[in-house]
């Protein structure tokens, strides 16, 4: 090294310390102590080196050694404050001797520290002294400010727009700068004397002279007053008047000091504003009555569109079992001409009855679909209702070689529902699981206790349903089986129990992946519904 050096760290630039200390090793460990804490450090090891870098690094702070070598730290300070006049030196000395100290605090040192240092009273006096640095750094930028904010106040109080001006206690002006003249049309000395109130629309004088003395009273400031203000040539102006009240040695007011703004241009700004924003309200009041007149034409258009797809659905699923029906009571009357009349009448009597059957239950679902009167609704056990759809189902699970897993907790609470509804929404999602299989079809269901909520879940392996056809499954009439004799109204008829008993269903699957429908139903607090049991016990 050549005797100096120094390293910044980010954000250490309002820190700026300089080290004076022919020991490098224990300087080096002094930087290794200060960087990490944000200070800006830079080195010297000897007198010369002090000065030069003293001239370059703009130090707030000079830690100095007593002992550099032939020359004595102590003198060093003088030219390193003759350098830094505005920087403070701390003195470090290991032979802790009171003459030394005193001399150095002589010379101008801030403070001084013994070797070895203790780290916190070192760290403590850098605190200390940096704080000393920036109070005076603040109070000289405060002297700068003031004496330049006064000549810029002589000034603008001469060129500014506004009227500057002063009070006494009687409201009167002692002080009115040139502007007046362009505000009101009057020079300055035709003003001094009068009052504010001599200059505005008779209308404004009582609410300003009210103003004015509330404000002397609370001895607050006058803050946007607006006032009418008749010029010289009768035009009528708008002033804003700001104000602070001035105060004597025992704190009285003896007057106001302010300014005054013409804000004609802007009042009528604003009055030209609210026209056009209550024009607006207009506006979008009536563009929002289009809106909800459109919005509701539109719901009127769907449920037509929704009678007419309940009534093309079925016509189209009573036109096949009928049409059957129609061509058996045909082949029936024909059977007395022929010579099998017996067999054939017997078989269009069965083809009669099955299709009448298929009929009747079309017309149930569509009932059942339909139906809007709520049911009444009792705490059930969760458990019993799947069971039951379970046995109702036994048979359906079993003819297509499946497998159903139940994984229910024995302590779900129970669930305010229509047991018969709740069953059926079960058993039209375990047979809708059934007729999904390919082979052997396995279906599970589950469930959980969830805050106020229980979640059931009905999953399978099946087919799963591709993700276009996925947003219509609630649909009435849509359905994948008709082929199959499906009708499409059996998730129709789940969503809708669920519904009314203020349940949400979501159905997620994946072809080939399988489906899986996911129930929430709100359930009974446990408590109310032991004591309700217990109240129909001892009954």
């Amino acid at each position: 090294m050549d005797g100096t050096s120094w390293s910044a760290p980010n954000g250490g630039a309002n820190s700026r310390l300089l080290i004076v200390d022919d020991d490098r090793e224990f300087a080096e460990s002094l930087v290794d102590l200060l960087v990490p804490r944000g200070y800006q450090v830079a080195m010297a090891h000897a007198p010369e080196d002090a000065r030069g870098m003293a001239t370059v690094f703009d130090a707030q702070v000079m830690l100095v050694d007593v002992r550099l070598g032939s020359e004595s730290g102590v003198s060093l300070i003088e030219s390193l404050k003759g350098i830094r006049p505005d920087a403070l030196c701390i003195v470090m000395t290991a032979f802790a001797d009171v003459d030394s100290a005193i001399e150095a605090l002589k010379k101008g040192a801030y403070d001084y520290l013994r070797k070895p240092l203790n780290v916190p009273v070192f760290l403590a006096t850098l605190d200390r002294a940096f704080d000393r640095v920036r109070i005076e750094e603040e109070r000289a930028r405060a002297k700068a400010a003031l004496r330049h904010s006064e000549e810029r106040f002589r000034a603008l109080v001469e060129t500014t727009n506004d009227w500057v001006w002063e009070v006494d206690a009687d409201t009167r002006y002692t002080y009115v700068s040139p502007k007046v003249r362009d505000l009101l049309g009057y020079p300055p000395e035709a003003v001094v004397g009068k009052t504010p109130f001599d200059f505005m629309v008779p209308e404004d004088v009582e609410r300003a002279r009210q103003s004015f003395e509330d404000a002397k009273a609370q001895r607050k400031p006058l803050v946007g007053l607006e006032d009418g203000a008749v010029r010289a040539d009768g035009q009528v102006i708008v002033l804003e008047t700001n104000g602070v009240p001035v105060l004597d040695a025992h704190g009285t007011v003896v007057g106001f000091r302010g300014i005054d703004r013409d804000i004609t241009q802007r009042k009528l700004a604003e009055a030209e504003l609210i026209r056009h924003r209550e024009h607006l309200q207009d506006l979008v009041e009536q563009r929002t009555r289009e809106l909800q007149e459109s919005r509701e034409q539109l719901r009127r258009t769907e449920r037509l569109a929704s009678v007419g797809t309940l009534a093309a659905g079925i016509a189209h699923e009573l036109n096949n079992p009928l049409g059957v029906i129609a061509l058996a009571g045909e082949n029936a009357l024909e059977s007395r001409k022929r010579p099998d009349g017996d067999a054939l009448l017997a078989a269009c009597l069965d083809d009669i009855a099955v299709n009448a059957e298929r009929c009747r239950h079309i017309i149930r679902s569509v009932l059942q679909f339909s139906r809007q009167e709520t049911a009444e609704k009792r705490p059930c056990d969760l458990r019993a209702v799947v069971d039951h759809a379970i046995g109702l189902t036994a048979g359906d699970v079993s003819r297509s070689h499946g497998h159903l897993e139940l994984g229910l907790p024995a302590d779900l609470p129970p669930i305010p529902a229509n047991r018969l509804q709740l069953e059926q929404v079960f058993v039209n999602l375990i047979r809708n699981a059934v007729e999904s299989g390919v082979g052997d079809v396995r279906i599970a269901i589950t469930a959980e206790h969830r805050g106020q909520v229980v979640r059931v879940g009905v999953a399978d392996n099946g087919r799963g349903i591709p993700a276009e056809e996925l947003p219509h499954i609630f649909d009435p009439f849509f359905t994948t089986r008709r082929e199959r004799g499906g009708t499409g109204l059996g998730l129709s008829i789940v969503h809708g129990i669920i519904a009314a008993h203020n349940g949400t269903v979501a159905v997620t699957s994946r072809p080939g992946a399988g489906t899986t429908f996911t129930i929430e139903l709100p359930c009974v607090e446990t408590t109310s519904w032991e004591t309700e049991r217990a109240t129909r016990i001892d009954r």
